[in-house]
C-alpha cells in the first residue's frame, strides 16, 4: 500500500468519515428531498457533530481495469490494495439491467423492507462474505450487517450474449460474478468498444446502490455466467434498519448513565448519534492509569479489566466490567488522569464518547452536568 493511501485511509479512520457519510444516506432516504444539498447542509449545521458520525463511501476515481492487481480469493479474481470494483468506476458508474431467473428482496411498504434470506451453502456463504469485504462500498459494515446483506444476495444466471446490464438505463443492482466470463462495451457516438473483460470474483455496478445516475457501459455474458446480486432497496432499507436499531441500542445504554438522566429524549438521541464503535482486541489497554483522557466508554459485549497500581507497585486487578457498564465518565467533565487502566476481554465491543463532541452537543447544559457528575460521584 502506497504513503498515499496510507494516509488517506488513517484520515478516514480517524476523522469517521464513513460514519458521516453513512449518517447523510440514512437522513436522505428518510427524508427524500427535492433538494438534497439543501438538506445535508440543514442536518449537519442543526446537529453538528465533531468528528463522530455512524458509518463509508466509496472511492469514485479508480484506474483503468488493466492498471489494478488482482488476487484469488474462493477462485475468483479481486482487486488487492484498492478496495474497487474491477471496472473504473468512470467507465461503469451505475444503472439497471436485463436480468433473468432473480429472486429480488420484497417491498413490503414505502418505508419498510422485507430483508429476504437466500440459502445458501456454507462455502458460498463465507466465499461471498470475502468478497463483499473488498468491495469500497460495504467497507463500513459491521460483522453483522455484512452477514445480512450476504444472506440477502440471490441468484442470477445469464447465456451467452445475455445484456446484465445496459449503458443508458437506470440503476438496480450490484453483481459478484460467480463463475464464467463478461464483457465490458463502452459507446461513444456510433462506435462501442470492449473496455474490459470480467472473470469470477469480479465486481461491478456497485454505486447502483447509492446513485440514480444510469449505466455508463454495457455488460453482456461471455458463455453462460452464474452471478450474485443485491438491489438497491434490499441495501438502502438494511441501511435505514441497521442504522435505526443501533441508535435504539445505544439510547438504551445511555438511559441507564446516572448523570445522563437530566438529558430529554431527543438529547439523548444525538448523544446516541455521536457514539463511534470501538472493537478493541483481548488485552489491549482502553485507558491507562496517569494518562489523559477525553473519552468516555460503554461496554455493548463482552468484558473488561479494571487494574490499578499502587505507590509505584505493579498494577492489580481490581474489578471487571461487563455489557452496560461504562467507564472514563470523568473525561466528559474534567481534565483529571486516568485513575486506573482499563483493558479488553474476549470479545470485547464498545462505544465512545469524546469531550469536544459531548459540549458541541449539549454544551448549553455543562453547568448542569457538572453538579449532577459531583452528586453522581459523591454516591459512587
Amino acid at each position: 500500500m502506497s504513503q498515499t493511501r496510507q494516509t488517506a485511509e488513517q484520515y478516514l479512520e480517524e476523522k469517521h468519515i464513513k460514519q458521516l457519510l453513512q449518517r447523510i444516506v440514512v437522513s436522505l432516504l428518510e427524508a427524500r428531498p427535492e433538494n438534497p444539498e439543501t438538506h445535508i447542509v440543514s442536518l449537519l449545521s442543526s446537529n453538528p457533530r465533531s468528528n463522530e458520525s455512524t458509518e463509508k463511501w466509496p472511492t469514485l476515481n479508480g484506474k483503468p481495469t488493466d492498471s489494478i492487481a488482482f488476487s484469488s480469493i474462493g477462485g475468483g479474481a479481486l482487486a488487492t490494495g484498492r478496495r474497487q470494483s474491477a471496472i473504473n468506476p468512470s467507465v461503469l458508474s451505475n444503472g439497471s439491467l436485463s436480468r433473468r431467473k432473480a429472486m429480488s428482496s420484497k417491498m413490503t411498504s414505502s418505508t419498510t423492507v422485507e430483508i429476504r434470506v437466500v440459502p445458501k451453502d456454507e462455502a458460498t456463504f463465507q466465499q461471498l462474505e470475502e468478497s463483499v469485504k473488498k468491495v469500497d462500498l460495504f467497507s463500513f459494515l459491521q460483522d453483522e450487517q455484512r452477514r445480512t446483506l450476504v444472506n440477502a444476495m440471490f441468484p442470477c444466471e445469464y447465456n451467452d450474449n445475455d445484456i446484465i446490464i445496459k449503458q443508458g438505463d437506470q440503476p438496480d443492482n450490484f453483481y459478484i460474478l460467480k463463475s464464467g466470463k463478461c464483457r465490458v462495451l463502452k459507446r461513444t457516438g456510433d462506435r462501442e468498444a470492449q473496455v474490459a473483460v470480467l472473470t469470477p470474483g469480479h465486481y461491478f455496478g456497485e454505486l447502483a446502490l447509492i446513485s440514480g445516475s444510469t449505466r455508463s457501459a454495457t455488460v453482456v455474458a461471455d458463455g453462460h455466467v452464474d452471478c450474485w446480486a443485491i438491489d438497491q432497496t434490499t441495501y438502502l432499507g438494511l441501511l435505514k434498519e441497521q442504522h435505526n436499531k443501533k441508535r435504539q441500542q445505544y439510547r438504551a445504554l445511555l438511559k441507564n448513565v446516572p448523570f445522563l438522566k437530566v438529558l430529554q429524549d431527543y438529547e439523548i438521541l444525538l448523544v446516541a448519534d455521536a457514539l463511534c464503535p470501538v472493537n478493541p482486541s483481548k488485552g489491549e489497554e482502553v485507558v491507562k492509569q496517569g494518562d489523559d483522557g477525553d473519552e468516555f466508554y460503554i461496554i455493548l459485549q463482552g468484558e473488561c479489566i479494571v487494574s490499578k497500581a499502587e505507590n509505584g507497585g505493579e498494577p492489580k486487578e481490581v474489578g471487571r466490567l461487563r455489557s452496560g457498564d461504562y467507564f472514563g465518565e470523568l473525561a466528559l467533565m474534567q481534565n483529571t488522569p486516568r485513575a486506573a487502566t482499563v483493558s479488553a476481554g474476549d470479545n470485547c465491543k464498545l462505544v465512545k464518547l469524546d469531550r469536544a463532541s459531548f459540549h458541541r452537543l449539549l454544551g448549553p447544559c455543562s453547568e448542569i452536568f457538572t453538579q449532577n457528575m459531583r452528586l453522581y460521584q459523591s454516591t459512587k
